[in-house]
């Protein structure tokens, strides 16, 4: 997650508290590190009077600290504060027997994300941008769609069950009985051979017969 810088904004001044910087119309001021958690505390607390231990207590989590060493963070604060000679006392005023007040009437606070450079957008834009390779041909993609959603011949066939294949009743009544016929046809060929001999047979009888009768007539009485 990207870090969210604080800016406070009172009567000209710019603080930015992350980087330890004022800026005052163009002139920036860096500061040490305590007077930043110095300005810093003073800057969320306005107008609000906080004693010497109240001050080490909440910006220098309760270090053992001298009151010269208190007096000396107001004392270049201060200083810096007022060096454009915009404010006498440089807004920390000294509150008899009490403590210190950060004087202000309007304070302002922003919260600003960090941005992002031009070259580093072109960047990401270059690398996102798909090249010639990588760009799919005109009709690939739907082809590329049809054929994955297409199920293969084998789930086909594994889902459809091939039908056993049913001989009609009739072809199957005929099959037995072929035999049968069969055999009634060769019986009625025997049956026509024998009858057709059986004729022949009568017929060179009659024939015998009548040779014999013209060649030895009967005798008259």
């Amino acid at each position: 997650m990207d870090k969210e810088y604080v800016t406070y904004r009172f009567d000209g001044w710019v603080f930015t508290p992350d980087e330890d910087k004022l800026n005052y119309q163009g002139e920036t001021f860096t500061l040490d590190n305590r007077l930043s958690k110095l300005l810093h505390f003073f800057c969320q607390n306005p107008n609000t009077v906080f004693s010497r231990n109240e001050l080490i207590d909440e910006v220098w989590n309760g270090s053992i600290l001298t009151d010269q060493v208190i007096t000396q963070a107001i004392f270049e604060l201060r200083k810096t504060l007022k060096s454009p000679n915009r404010h006498a006392m440089g807004y920390i005023v000294t509150v008899p027997k009490r403590g210190y007040k950060f004087e202000i009437e309007h304070i302002e606070q922003k919260v600003d994300k960090p941005k992002v450079s031009t070259a580093t957008r072109v960047e990401v834009e270059k690398e996102a941008a798909p090249t010639i390779s990588d760009a799919p041909i005109p009709g690939q993609e739907e082809e590329q769609q049809s054929v994955a959603t297409t199920p293969p011949e084998e789930s086909v066939a594994d889902t459809k069950p091939t039908p056993a294949v049913k001989k009609p009743a009739k072809s199957e009544k005929a099959a037995k009985g072929s035999p049968l016929v069969y055999m009634l046809a060769v019986a009625v060929v025997i049956l026509i051979g024998m009858l057709f001999a059986a004729k022949s047979a009568g017929r060179c009888d009659i024939e015998s017969s009548g040779l014999k009768l013209a060649r030895d007539p009967l005798p008259f009485s």
